[in-house]
């Protein structure tokens, strides 16, 4: 008699292997190729911005004749003779036989490796920025629309390394050792460090399925009667969206600021967390008087932080200054990823 459907065995549930499959051996050959990588994402980007082979070949005019200017113009030769549409998918087509070659690894074995690519090309172009000396706020900004937190992290990492000179092979190797927690991440007591200004008091906060927000006011005013207010908001579902992303979506004119008008924007990291700033008038705002609001988003790994302060008259200068340095400290605290205790205090949890 066969067995029944309740007795059957349930497959086994694919994980990543450690070191995303490869062997210490393969991990070992792997630099050259992640050097290639990053070099033909580079000048695929370059491309595809629209920068010409001839100004791609004047940059390395200056530089001395040596194996590595003469390495990265003939592999410049190949990037604008060959069609592609994404740097990123093209890139790994030369990471690819490049392992295959030196590594001896299969292109159907490099899916985390492929992955992980991402991260030592973000890695090398901030360590080469911050050879340049330029700050970690304009190294993060290539990255901010597409990558947020991820990229931050990255960047921020690099930052803080006293010899970030393998900054990409690090990072790679970094990537892919980590892979097992690609598929049970682990979530920490993440918090964000917002303490009310003075003179504010929190409503009661409310909760649905797509988001937790709650709103203060000044003493003795309400949600409905009130001159300024201070907006929290943790959206769960949308970790994945990056702070500009976010803006773009919901910054005026927008259904809430129909004849809106940003005044001004700026992104940046703080501590590894991803963030973009703006200032905006709404003068068809819900309750039809004119709003002017400072906002902040950051791209926390549990939550999307959204923190909103808003006035119904044109602020002083001293109340734009007291409120951009209000939302200048406003930041994500975890202590699983930073090893520090988050103070307490100050935290809102969702």
């Amino acid at each position: 008699m066969g067995q029944g459907a309740d007795s059957a065995v349930a497959p086994a549930v694919k994980s990543i292997p450690p070191q995303g499959g490869l062997t210490d051996q393969e991990l070992a050959a792997m630099p050259p190729c992640i050097a290639l990588g990053e070099t033909i994402w580079a000048l695929a980007e370059q491309r595809l911005k629209g920068l010409s082979q001839e100004d791609l070949k004047k940059q390395y005019e200056s530089q001395p004749d040596t194996k590595s200017k003469a390495t990265i113009l003939s592999l410049a030769d190949k990037v604008y003779a060959d069609k592609f549409v994404s740097a990123s998918a093209y890139s790994v087509r030369y990471f690819d036989g490049c392992a295959q070659k030196n590594a001896h690894v299969a292109p159907d074995r490099m899916g985390v490796a492929n992955s992980c690519l991402r991260n030592a090309y973000i890695a090398s172009i901030a360590s080469s920025l911050k050879r340049s000396g330029v700050p970690a706020e304009k190294a993060y900004e290539p990255f901010a629309d597409l990558y947020g937190t991820m990229a931050s992290t990255i960047v921020d990492k690099v930052y803080r390394s006293a010899d970030p000179g393998e900054g990409g092979v690090a990072e790679w190797k970094a990537c892919v050792i980590s892979s097992p927690t690609w598929t049970t991440p682990q979530k920490g007591p993440e918090v964000l460090l917002a303490p009310p200004p003075s003179g504010y008091q929190s409503s009661s906060p409310a909760k649905t399925d797509k988001f937790v927000t709650s709103n203060l006011y000044l003493q003795g005013e309400s949600p409905k009667n009130w001159t300024a207010q201070i907006n929290l908001t943790a959206f769960p579902g949308l970790i994945d969206q990056t702070p500009t992303a976010f803006q773009r979506a919901v910054q005026g004119p927008s259904e809430a600021c129909k004849d809106g008008k940003v005044i001004s924007a700026s992104v940046g990291q703080k501590d590894g967390y991803a963030f973009a700033l703006w200032y905006e008038t709404c003068a068809g705002s819900p309750a039809g008087k004119t709003e002017f609001r400072f906002h902040k988003v950051i791209q926390g790994h549990e939550n999307l932080y959204s923190i909103t302060k808003s006035f119904r008259s044109e602020p002083t200068e001293a109340q734009t200054q007291q409120c951009r340095s209000y939302l200048d400290s406003l930041k994500v605290c975890d202590s699983t990823r930073s090893g520090q205790p988050c103070p307490g205090a100050d935290a809102w949890h969702p």
